[in-house]
């Protein structure tokens, strides 16, 4: 009985092996030559034409081939050839499907010849960023595409890895700031901290402490002056805001709320001559002189000055103030033929390297 068992299994596992078909099918031979006369005209006749002589199927995309002109096809080819030579030069190429048939489609990188489409040349504008050059202003004039954030330089707003503000020359002017506070104390999370009539002027950032002292020039702490920052001079105020401490280095008065940087004014193209007077009250007058320009070849060399005087007695009986600024900034523009192209003037500063 087992033997009998044993000789059935042995008979199913026989009739599921498998057995490998032979193939009938002759080698695929290399195509034949054929002889076409096709005359010149649109493409997409050119290749219907030829399509129709050789007997292929040939799938076209109409907005592929639109407008463009074939010189036509006279000779003996074959299929990949005679498609090789209607298409040159038009930025397309002939695919093999799987049906025997073709499929026209753009040119990949590697297979466009030389006698493809020849772009038009593309020239590139630039300049090269002096290293104290404030970024371009927005629209309007109010504030700056981006800020000095450091060791990354100049950086636009959207790269910026810190809540960053940079308010701009006309703000200063339109607001009538007379300090840096006046332009700070203008964004929700910067208040000031000490009294208007105080020697200093510290600000609260996000809650934490930012004194005058820790106000930066150019990325640089220790150049503005230690009580006040007047703005008379300033091109730009940046407000940072967060622990910028990777960036600029830890302030002299270990401020973590963030950086007040100031841009100082440099002399632009055009001549400026501008006087400008106020009277804070009756007894508290000032005035101020804006005068800036370029000289020697080619608008080389620049020079903006900045002179300010305001004094007299405050509200407060017994008090009095004086306040004095003389600034002077001292710009060469480089003149570098291996440069690129500038757009717009923009002063190289004389710390550039």
């Amino acid at each position: 009985m087992r033997q009998i068992m044993l000789l059935a299994c042995l008979s199913m596992a026989a009739a599921f092996v498998p057995v490998r078909a032979q193939s009938t099918t002759a080698p695929v031979q290399p195509q034949a030559s054929l002889r076409y006369d096709i005359p010149a005209g649109t493409l997409d006749q050119a290749l219907n034409h030829f399509a129709a002589d050789a007997g292929i199927t040939l799938s076209i995309d109409g907005a592929l081939t639109a407008d463009k002109h074939s010189s036509g096809l006279s000779g003996s080819y074959s299929v990949p050839d005679g498609l090789k030579a209607l298409l040159a030069g038009t930025g397309l190429e002939a695919v093999a499907t799987l049906d025997s048939g073709y499929v026209i489609r753009l040119a990949t990188a590697a297979t466009i010849t030389t006698s493809g489409t020849v772009l038009p040349t593309v020239t590139v504008a630039g300049h090269r960023a002096a290293i104290d050059e404030a970024p371009p202003l927005y629209k309007g004039g109010q504030v700056g595409s981006g800020a000095r954030m450091g060791v990354l330089g100049n950086t636009a707003v959207m790269d910026t890895p810190f809540s960053v503000t940079s308010y701009s020359a006309q703000v200063i002017e339109n607001n009538q700031a007379r300090s840096v506070a006046d332009i700070a104390a203008m964004d929700p999370s910067v208040r000031m901290s000490s009294a208007r009539s105080n020697i200093n002027e510290d600000l609260t950032m996000r809650g934490f402490s930012v004194s005058s002292a820790d106000f930066a020039l150019n990325g640089l702490f220790g150049l503005t002056p230690y009580w006040r920052a007047p703005l008379e001079s300033i091109e730009r105020v940046e407000v940072i805001k967060g622990p910028s401490a990777a960036l600029f280095g830890m302030a002299p008065g270990s401020s973590v709320g963030g950086v007040v940087n100031l841009v100082p004014k440099r002399a632009g193209d055009t001549p400026l001559m501008r006087i400008t007077t106020g009277i804070t009250s009756n007894s508290l007058f000032g005035g101020h002189a804006d005068i800036g320009g370029r000289f020697g070849p080619d608008n080389v060399f620049g020079a903006r000055l900045n002179v300010m005087h305001r004094g007299g007695n405050t509200t407060i009986d017994g008090q009095s103030t004086y306040q004095s600024l003389g600034s002077l900034g001292l710009d060469f523009l480089e003149n570098n033929p291996s440069d690129m192209a500038r757009t717009s003037p923009h002063p190289v500063a004389l710390d550039h390297p």
